[in-house]
């Protein structure tokens, strides 16, 4: 879980999206300690609507769309891209480097 803030702003997001939509089921992706403790902090744990994937790779906001291409591999943003990819997920949210977003995408 990358972006300025990373969990510390992205998971209160996401548990205020699951408030707003019942139907909505989210999967966080990244550091499963950093989140367990942010979900901790809201009262949450995971459930049926909220899982955790444990992913210790993340990609820089720095890091040039190229390079990230080349060692995504266990990456958070290429755990993501590969949920949808597989339809195990039907959307990506990201607060991470939107050119390495792009290139992963394509």
């Amino acid at each position: 879980m990358g972006g300025d803030f990373g969990p510390r702003v992205t998971v209160p997001a996401a548990v205020q999206a699951l408030s707003y939509f019942p139907e909505l089921k989210v999967i966080l992706i990244g550091d499963r300690n950093a989140i367990t403790s942010q979900l901790s902090s809201l009262g949450r744990q995971p459930d049926s609507r909220l899982s955790i994937q444990h992913c210790d790779r993340v990609i820089s906001n720095s890091e040039k769309p190229s390079l990230a291409l080349r060692n995504s591999q266990g990456s958070s943003m290429r755990e993501a891209i590969d949920l949808v990819a597989e339809s195990q997920a039907d959307a990506c949210v990201s607060g991470g480097n939107t050119g390495a977003l792009m290139a992963l995408s394509r």
